[in-house]
Order: C-alpha cells, then structure tokens, then sequence
C-alpha cells in the first residue's frame, strides 16, 4: 500500500508529467483516436469548464491555475495527470458521470499518444 500513497502523492504534484513518456505502442491498428474527434470533445464537455485558461480562479471550482486543458499541447502537457485522475482514480471530474464509452476511448487516445 505503500506505492499507492506515493502514487496519490505524484498526481497531487504542482507540474506536469511527462506527456512524452505515452506508450504509443498500445495503440492498436487502425485506431481512429484524434484530437479532433475524441480528445478536444472530451475535454471541452468533462474538463474544460474547471480547467480552461480564460477561467478567473473564482470561477476554477477549486482547479489549479496554469492546470488548463483547451488544447492539444495543454492535453499533452498534463496527459499523465489526466489519465491518473480521470481514469486511474476515477475521481474527475468530480461532478457529473462520463459514460464507460467515453472514458474508453479517452483511455484508447491517452494510450495512442495523443494523435
């Protein structure tokens, strides 16, 4: 149990992980995963309304300023952490309830390397 504290504790970090590190191995042939037509749309309905960088701080609903996911470099830039909270975690966002299809296809895109 000890990995797991220092698993939570990584993923509370003040900077990104290293989007460079995604597996695009696991991407298996053929796979239509794109910033266009899986991350940008799950992004803009399940994170970008806490994390988008026109946000005041007031309006953040406790989200980190400079943690901001309007983009594709954005989405790069904190791929770790969103796989770990969106997915591993399961604890964002913390309000409302992706549909299990929608957070496969975020896992299959993470997995791909962001394309």
């Amino acid at each position: 149990m000890p990995w797991l504290l220092c698993f939570l504790v990584a993923c509370q970090g003040d900077g990104p992980d290293s989007a460079d590190t995604a597996d695009t191995g696991a991407c298996p042939d053929g796979s239509l995963r794109t910033w266009e037509n899986t991350g940008a749309p799950f992004l803009s309905t399940w994170c970008v309304p806490c994390h988008g960088v026109a946000l005041p701080e007031s309006e953040r609903q406790g989200a980190p300023l400079g943690v901001d996911l309007d983009t594709h470099e954005d989405a790069r830039t904190w791929a770790d952490r969103v796989a770990a909270r969106a997915l591993d975690l399961g604890n964002m966002p913390p309000v409302g309830d992706p549909e299990a299809e929608d957070l496969e296809a975020l896992a299959e895109w993470l997995a791909c390397g962001l394309p």
